[in-house]
């Protein structure tokens, strides 16, 4: 697993987490870059850690094909500051709740 922080000269920062893999400790990006993160599932963070990507207008990216929400992106959520979600290019279902209003885009990549 990738685990980048912010810096002075910071750039966009792409955090990636495979298949199999844990999230131990919270992810926090304090830029204002437009930051992504790729994940397989909302599981694979362990209990009470959470991705912060702060400002900029950041993506999670789900990379496994599966039936997602919006339910755990939101400012106390398990996915904070995240502007943005991209689906993955297989078959996804992404079921619809109120907070899909405070994201900007959600996106199938092509999906079915």
């Amino acid at each position: 697993m990738l685990l980048l922080c912010a810096s002075y000269n910071a750039r966009a920062v792409v955090v990636t987490v495979e298949q199999g893999e844990r999230v131990r400790e919270n992810l926090v990006q304090t830029g204002d870059e437009d930051d992504e993160l790729i994940i397989p599932s909302f599981g694979v963070f362990e209990e009470g850690i959470y991705a912060d990507f702060g400002n900029g207008t950041d993506t999670a990216t789900l990379s496994v094909n599966g039936s997602f929400d919006s339910t755990r992106i939101s400012p106390d959520g398990l996915l904070r500051n995240f502007e943005r979600v991209n689906l993955s290019e297989g078959d996804d279902v992404w079921m619809i709740t109120g907070g899909d209003l405070a994201l900007e885009r959600i996106d199938a990549l092509g999906g079915t």
